[in-house]
């Protein structure tokens, strides 16, 4: 959504809201308030067999990061606490096109995905 302003130079259109963001500690506790959402995230946490990647868990980079306690940080459920594994996307782009002479814009996007739950989540 825009606002037109005027000026000196004429029309120029704003966006009302120039980025939406949610608090994430109010975001993690909702979404721990979910019924079911926490065996969603155990099954989420287990890998598969080796050798068949259906998850980003299942290949050698999860396997091996490591939590504080020098342990995998994602074990199959063999721990007291919860881990939660994050992916962070950044992307900004011209929707006109990247040409030199062309005009000049940037649209972009902010993304967190947790990597417990099954893709399909």
């Amino acid at each position: 959504m825009v606002k037109c302003r005027k000026g000196e130079g004429g029309k120029t259109w704003t966006p009302v809201r120039l980025y939406v963001i949610q608090d994430f500690n109010t975001f993690l506790a909702k979404m721990l308030s979910w019924p079911g959402i926490e065996e969603a995230m155990d099954h989420g946490t287990m890998m598969n067999k080796k050798y068949h990647m259906w998850d980003i868990k299942d290949g050698t980079v999860m396997q091996e990061i490591l939590g504080a306690d020098g342990k995998p940080f994602l074990d199959g459920l063999k721990r007291q606490d919860l881990r939660l594994a994050w992916s962070l996307s950044v992307d900004w782009f011209n929707p006109h096109g990247n040409k030199t002479s062309g005009k000049k814009k940037s649209v972009g996007s902010i993304a967190m995905g947790l990597l417990n739950l099954l893709p399909s989540l």
